[in-house]
């Protein structure tokens, strides 16, 4: 979980250009599965990290 959560730091602080690569390459990782319960689709992944998801309206 911890490493769950060290994710979520990168993906809602301000990050450097390493931060944004771990997290994208983290993310990228997970299995369709893990995305979806994240509410991220894997072809969304990059936008998610940059610009933080997009909420369900």
């Amino acid at each position: 979980m911890t490493k769950l959560f060290s994710l979520f730091v990168l993906l809602f602080v301000k990050k450097s250009d390493a931060d944004t690569q771990q997290a994208i390459n983290e993310l990228e990782s997970y299995s369709d599965r893990e995305l979806a319960e994240l509410g991220i689709s894997r072809i969304g992944i990059r936008d998610a990290v940059q610009f933080g998801r997009q909420s369900a309206a």
